[in-house]
Protein backbone atom coordinates (compact mmCIF):
# COMPACT_ATOMS: atom_id res chain seq x y z
CA UNK A 1 0.00 0.00 0.00
CA UNK A 2 1.32 3.02 -0.74
CA UNK A 3 2.25 5.93 2.13
CA UNK A 4 0.88 8.54 -0.49
CA UNK A 5 -2.82 9.78 -0.67
CA UNK A 6 -4.46 9.99 -3.35
CA UNK A 7 -5.63 13.52 -2.88
CA UNK A 8 -1.88 14.75 -2.50
CA UNK A 9 -1.11 12.78 -5.76
CA UNK A 10 -3.81 14.71 -7.78
CA UNK A 11 -3.32 18.05 -5.75
CA UNK A 12 0.37 18.15 -7.06
CA UNK A 13 -0.77 16.94 -10.78
CA UNK A 14 -3.20 20.26 -10.68
CA UNK A 15 -0.24 22.55 -9.06
CA UNK A 16 1.38 21.34 -12.67
CA UNK A 17 -1.65 22.42 -14.42
CA UNK A 18 -2.58 25.25 -13.31
CA UNK A 19 0.92 26.67 -14.09
CA UNK A 20 1.00 25.18 -17.76
CA UNK A 21 -3.27 26.39 -18.19
CA UNK A 22 -2.31 29.60 -19.86
CA UNK A 23 -0.11 28.92 -22.19
CA UNK A 24 -2.18 25.80 -22.71
CA UNK A 25 -5.65 27.50 -23.20
CA UNK A 26 -3.93 30.61 -24.87
CA UNK A 27 -2.74 27.89 -27.86
CA UNK A 28 -6.50 27.02 -28.41
CA UNK A 29 -7.60 30.87 -28.37
CA UNK A 30 -7.68 33.03 -31.82
CA UNK A 31 -6.86 36.10 -29.80
CA UNK A 32 -4.89 35.51 -26.94
CA UNK A 33 -5.07 38.56 -25.14
CA UNK A 34 -3.36 37.07 -21.41
CA UNK A 35 -1.44 39.60 -19.85
CA UNK A 36 1.92 38.99 -18.08
CA UNK A 37 -0.07 39.54 -14.78
CA UNK A 38 -2.24 36.58 -14.80
CA UNK A 39 0.58 34.38 -16.66
CA UNK A 40 2.49 35.46 -13.08
CA UNK A 41 -0.53 34.88 -11.05
CA UNK A 42 -0.73 31.02 -11.97
CA UNK A 43 2.62 30.39 -11.94
CA UNK A 44 3.46 31.47 -8.45
CA UNK A 45 -0.32 29.81 -7.33
CA UNK A 46 0.50 26.53 -9.44
CA UNK A 47 4.02 26.41 -8.29
CA UNK A 48 3.13 26.76 -4.32
CA UNK A 49 0.52 24.21 -5.01
CA UNK A 50 2.69 21.49 -6.02
CA UNK A 51 4.96 22.50 -3.21
CA UNK A 52 2.29 22.20 -0.83
CA UNK A 53 1.79 18.69 -2.45
CA UNK A 54 5.19 17.36 -2.18
CA UNK A 55 5.10 18.40 1.54
CA UNK A 56 1.54 17.32 2.30
CA UNK A 57 3.14 14.04 0.98
CA UNK A 58 6.16 14.24 3.52
CA UNK A 59 4.55 15.34 6.61
CA UNK A 60 1.97 14.38 9.11
CA UNK A 61 0.74 17.94 9.76
CA UNK A 62 -2.85 19.37 8.39
CA UNK A 63 -0.78 22.80 7.62
CA UNK A 64 -0.37 21.78 3.66
CA UNK A 65 -4.39 21.14 3.22
CA UNK A 66 -5.35 24.05 4.86
CA UNK A 67 -2.65 26.21 2.32
CA UNK A 68 -4.05 24.60 -0.76
CA UNK A 69 -7.51 25.20 0.25
CA UNK A 70 -6.58 28.90 0.85
CA UNK A 71 -5.25 28.68 -2.69
CA UNK A 72 -8.02 27.01 -3.83
CA UNK A 73 -9.65 30.48 -3.15
CA UNK A 74 -7.11 32.24 -4.96
CA UNK A 75 -7.34 30.79 -7.93
CA UNK A 76 -11.09 30.72 -8.05
CA UNK A 77 -11.34 34.34 -7.36
CA UNK A 78 -8.50 35.15 -9.60
CA UNK A 79 -10.68 35.98 -12.90
CA UNK A 80 -12.67 38.84 -10.97
CA UNK A 81 -9.09 39.87 -9.04
CA UNK A 82 -7.18 40.07 -11.95
CA UNK A 83 -9.22 41.64 -14.10
CA UNK A 84 -9.70 38.83 -16.52
CA UNK A 85 -13.00 38.26 -16.51
CA UNK A 86 -13.20 39.03 -19.86
CA UNK A 87 -10.73 35.65 -20.91
CA UNK A 88 -13.89 33.09 -20.33
CA UNK A 89 -12.33 29.96 -21.20
CA UNK A 90 -9.48 30.95 -18.08
CA UNK A 91 -11.37 32.58 -15.82
CA UNK A 92 -13.91 28.86 -15.73
CA UNK A 93 -10.78 27.06 -16.06
CA UNK A 94 -9.49 28.96 -12.80
CA UNK A 95 -12.67 28.66 -11.41
CA UNK A 96 -13.70 24.64 -11.63
CA UNK A 97 -9.95 24.28 -11.09
CA UNK A 98 -10.01 26.14 -8.05
CA UNK A 99 -13.20 24.45 -6.63
CA UNK A 100 -11.86 20.93 -7.26
CA UNK A 101 -8.51 21.87 -5.12
CA UNK A 102 -10.28 23.35 -2.43
CA UNK A 103 -12.55 19.78 -2.32
CA UNK A 104 -9.63 17.88 -2.50
CA UNK A 105 -7.63 19.56 0.03
CA UNK A 106 -11.09 19.03 2.41
CA UNK A 107 -11.13 15.48 1.80
CA UNK A 108 -7.64 15.30 2.29
CA UNK A 109 -8.11 16.98 6.37
CA UNK A 110 -11.21 14.66 6.45
CA UNK A 111 -9.19 11.61 6.35
CA UNK A 112 -5.56 12.39 7.57
CA UNK A 113 -5.25 10.53 10.99
CA UNK A 114 -5.66 12.37 13.90
CA UNK A 115 -3.68 11.09 16.67
CA UNK A 116 -5.23 9.41 19.93
CA UNK A 117 -7.13 11.65 22.53
CA UNK A 118 -5.69 11.37 25.43
CA UNK A 119 -8.83 10.25 28.25
CA UNK A 120 -7.56 10.84 32.05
Amino acid sequence: MSKYRWQDIVALILGVYIVAAPWLITMQLTSADITRVVFAAHFIIGSAVTGLAASAMRTSRSWPEWLQALLGLCITTSPLALGSSDMVVLGYNSVFVGLILMVLAGSALSTRRRPPSSSW
